[in-house]
């Protein structure tokens, strides 16, 4: 052997025949696992989709009670709305409605308890309750 034959590697088309059919049965076995994982993969990718699909599901979207949700309160959707920058209440400029206190009411309109808070006994009603209306 030369030196330089002896730093080439040999090609496949080179390999002597019972080493060529010895690859060609691996390379058939190896294709043929691969094959088999690939059905596998497609099995638990399915498998997968089915749980995912699963824990997704709540009292709101399923036929599931709502004891079955758990403790985790679902996330509300936040609203459409956007701030205006303004404070709440009444602005500033704005007329207040509030209702002022008259000197001499219309009416007047006594309220008074029928039994005792603290022992359930009936009150008398005194005479002296009266019911204006003007």
């Amino acid at each position: 052997m030369s030196s330089a034959s002896a730093s080439q590697p040999k090609s496949a088309t080179a390999l002597s025949p019972g080493t060529a059919a010895a690859a060609a049965d691996i390379i058939a076995a190896l294709m043929a696992s691969n094959t088999q994982l690939q059905d596998h993969i497609i099995t638990l990718q399915t498998r997968i989709a089915e749980l995912e699909r699963r824990l997704g599901l709540n009292s709101n979207n399923s036929g599931k009670p709502p004891s079955s949700d758990g403790l985790k309160k679902p996330r509300r959707n936040k609203s459409l709305r956007e701030a205006s920058g303004k404070k709440s209440g009444g602005q500033p400029g704005h007329p207040g409605k509030t209702l002022r206190q008259v000197e001499k009411a219309d009416s007047t309109i006594d309220h008074f308890p029928q039994n005792c808070a603290g022992c359930g006994g009936v009150l008398k009603v005194r005479p002296e309750t009266t019911l204006t209306i003007a």
